[in-house]
């Protein structure tokens, strides 16, 4: 049957969209409304012992305080076109603490099965919660994700890849 390529390689979706369904692990955790920022979709998460909830990641943040990854929710998300998709202080996050989902990356090189690390915001040239393959042995601010793993060595046009949680790490 006759047809037009229109690209050569699917995209992988949107930041914070749980993959392969069957194994996910999502629980739900408060944001204290006492808290500052933005939780972007995709992003990883501390738990907050303070509030028994979650918070964003803090520059003192070890790679233990990490929880899981802020899941997309259904319904009509708040947009701002400097902030992106996210959860508000006093919000419910949903967190996905086993499972595959796709996050938004830094540019760099991915290996399937590699490492993800979590960027804990201690320099300015990389936000918290920012996610990459690379361990920054020189800045020291990278937070090896207990548990989690690139699924596949592919991002996608987009700058985003598909991460696994392989155990739950509450």
């Amino acid at each position: 049957m006759p047809g037009k390529v229109i690209g050569e390689t699917l995209n992988l979706g949107y930041a914070g969209t749980p993959a392969r369904m069957s194994d996910c692990v999502i629980a739900p955790y408060a944001y204290a409304a006492t808290n500052t920022g933005n939780i972007a979709y995709g992003e990883p998460v501390a738990y907050d012992a303070a509030n028994n909830g979650v918070r964003k990641l803090t520059s003192t943040d070890t790679a233990a305080a990490i929880v899981g990854f802020a899941v997309r929710k259904l319904g009509q998300p708040k947009s701002d076109d400097n902030n992106g998709w996210y959860y508000a202080p006093g919000e419910v996050v949903d967190v996905l603490l086993r499972g595959s989902m796709s996050v938004s990356v830094l540019s760099g090189t991915y290996a399937a099965r590699g490492q993800v690390y979590a960027c804990n915001g201690k320099y300015a040239d990389r936000a918290a919660g920012t996610i990459t393959g690379t361990d920054d042995t020189t800045n020291k601010d990278t937070l090896a994700v207990p548990g989690a793993v690139f699924s596949t060595g592919h991002v996608d046009d987009n700058g985003v890849a598909e991460i696994t949680l392989t155990s739950r790490i509450v």
